[in-house]
């Protein structure tokens, strides 16, 4: 193999690798996000003041 097949293997290792670890953290943001709004959702003064 030249040294160019070389670059071009290594870059798209790291094309594919940095594009799973990005998809990765933003599901994992998408998550936390989920949690705080349904907190909010259901912690709002709004909805308790319905229930006092």
């Amino acid at each position: 193999m030249k040294k160019q097949d070389y670059f071009l293997t290594f870059l798209l290792i790291f094309v594919v690798t940095f594009g799973y670890f990005g998809w990765f953290i933003a599901e994992l943001d998408n998550q936390i996000l989920q949690q705080e709004l349904a907190s909010l959702k259901y912690n709002s003064s709004e909805i308790r003041g319905l229930h006092k």
